[in-house]
C-alpha cells in the first residue's frame, strides 16, 4: 500500500522529467544539494523545519530511479552516484543533529552509534548485491530511516528515547542482514 500511494504520488513529477528529457543523474546531484536546506534548519534547532524539508527532499531523491528507468537513461554510474549521495546526505542529517546537540554527549554518542549503523545497513546490502544476494531484510530501509528521522523531528524534547530505539532498530537490522547473507550464501556452496 505505501509504494503503492507513492507511485501514484510521484508519477505526474516522473512523467513531466521524463516528457522533458531530464537527466536522472541531475536529479540526484540536485536531490544532494537539497539536503543543505533539512542540515541548515537542524543545526539551527528548527527541527519541524528540518523533518519537513527532509521529508519533502527524500520524496525528490525516490524519483531519480524511476525517471532513469522510464526513460531508459539506466546506468551503472547512475546507480553508483545515487547510492554514493543517499550515504552523503544520510551522513549530512546526522552531523547537523550532532552539532545541534553539541552540548550533550550522549545524544552525540547515540547519534554516531546510529550514522555508523544505517552505513552498514547500507554496505551489508551493497557487499550482498556484489556477491550475487539480495539482502534487503531488517526493519530500517533507508525510506525507514528517513521517517524515524522525519517523526523525531517533531518530538526532539524526546529524542534520547528515539534515539534508543533508532539504535536498536538499526543495529538489530545489521544482525538480521549478516544472519540472512550468512543463510543465502552457505545456501549457495
Amino acid at each position: 500500500m505505501k509504494e503503492k500511494l507513492r507511485k501514484i504520488f510521484l508519477y505526474g513529477i516522473v512523467d513531466i522529467l521524463v516528457r522533458n528529457r531530464v537527466n536522472p543523474n541531475f536529479i540526484t546531484i540536485f536531490a544532494f544539494l537539497l539536503n543543505f536546506i533539512p542540515f541548515y534548519f537542524y543545526i539551527n534547532k528548527q527541527f519541524i523545519l528540518g523533518g519537513l524539508s527532509l521529508l519533502l527532499v527524500s520524496l525528490l531523491d525516490a524519483i531519480d530511479g524511476e525517471v532513469a528507468r522510464k526513460s531508459n537513461m539506466t546506468s551503472n554510474f547512475g546507480a553508483l552516484l545515487d547510492s554514493t549521495l543517499d550515504r552523503f546526505s544520510e551522513a549530512l542529517i546526522f552531523l547537523a543533529f550532532i552539532i545541534a546537540f553539541n552540548n550533550n554527549f550522549t545524544i552525540q554518542l547515540l547519534l554516531i552509534l546510529c550514522a555508523f549503523g544505517s552505513f552498514f545497513i547500507s554496505y551489508i546490502r551493497a557487499r550482498g548485491e556484489g556477491l550475487s544476494i539480495l539482502i534487503k531484510v531488517g526493519p530500517m530501509e533507508r525510506p525507514e530511516r528517513i521517517g524515524f528521522i522525519f517523526i523525531m523531528s517533531f518530538f526532539v524534547d524526546f529524542i534520547i528515547y528515539f534515539l534508543i530505539a533508532f539504535t536498536v532498530l538499526i543495529y538489530l537490522t545489521i544482525i538480521l542482514r549478516i544472519y540472512h547473507g550468512y543463510r543465502k550464501l552457505t545456501l549457495k556452496l
